[in-house]
């Protein structure tokens, strides 16, 4: 049984992440599905809602980036 190692670098990490009990990993999901859906009439009424950008909320339909809670909690609603 041939065994290798490598010497030189960084040592190889892996992270153990138990995703089945991730509650804000299915909230994620459920608002980008949300997003997802929406068109320059619901970005515009939510942005002007929210008093936030326009180009927030269509990043948030492109999954680059995601809001405060409280803020995720009632675009899902």
């Amino acid at each position: 049984m041939v065994m290798t190692t490598a010497r030189i670098g960084r040592p190889y990490f892996v992270a153990k992440i138990n995703f089945k009990n991730d509650r804000e990993l299915g909230l994620r999901d459920e608002f980008y599905k949300v997003c997802a859906t929406f068109h320059y009439r619901e970005i515009m009424a939510l942005s002007r809602a929210l008093q936030i950008s326009d180009r927030t909320v269509r990043a948030w339909k492109y999954k680059e980036t995601f809001p405060r809670w409280d803020i995720a909690l009632a675009v899902i609603d």
